[in-house]
């Protein structure tokens, strides 16, 4: 495997020279490297692989892994065993697992345990379901205020008025609008307005 990168600076040729020049002709390692422009360490690194394995070993290597990450799996379960059984936080679970506490949240999250209410049933969809159309009634009530006369911003006097309010009910099915004028409107008035409410279907 021969493919090298834009920013390599040795070639499988150009570390043999150094292999070659250190092993047999005997220069010094550090005279070796300045002449490729490379650390000793660099040096050192292909004179020993070139020890080890031969002149195949001054080639190229794969920066793939050379074993799959079994480990992390079974660590990755383990996190997430203990997040649904104890309901254990990110930081605790590190604790007890000796790990890294970001590579924790980020398997939490990708298994999409990221928040604890996640562990949590979820609840039943609840809705009002009748036979017939017109069968449920919708009261909505809200208080607006009622100034008399001018603001102080064109009477300059902040003295004088007098403030009312009115409580507006609607009837959804009716679509019917009406004011009850007190200020504290009771609920007899509200049963009174919802028995002279017609039912729009007639039942």
């Amino acid at each position: 495997m021969n493919n090298l990168h834009k920013n390599a600076r040795t070639t499988s040729y150009s570390r043999e020279q150094m292999v070659k020049r250190v092993l047999e002709q005997g220069q010094p390692v550090e005279q070796v490297a300045r002449s490729f422009a490379v650390s000793v360490r660099t040096v050192r690194k292909w004179i020993g692989r070139y020890l080890a394995e031969g002149w195949t070993g001054l080639e190229n290597r794969s920066s793939r892994p050379g074993s799959a990450a079994v480990q992390a799996s079974w660590w990755r379960k383990k996190a997430e065993q203990l997040r649904k059984d104890y309901r254990l936080t990110a930081q605790e679970i590190t604790t007890k697992l000796d790990l890294a506490r970001s590579t924790v949240a980020a398997w939490l999250k990708l298994a999409g345990l990221g928040k604890l209410k996640a562990l949590d049933p979820k609840s039943p969809v609840r809705r009002y379901q009748r036979e017939r159309a017109g069968e449920l009634l919708h009261l909505d009530i809200k208080k607006l205020g009622r100034f008399e006369g001018h603001g102080h911003r064109i009477t300059s006097n902040r003295k004088g008025r007098t403030l009312h309010s009115n409580h507006v009910a609607r009837i959804g099915l009716r679509s019917s609008l009406q004011i009850l004028k007190s200020q504290n409107a009771g609920s007899a008035q509200m049963v009174e307005l919802l028995q002279h409410s017609t039912h729009p279907y007639g039942y």
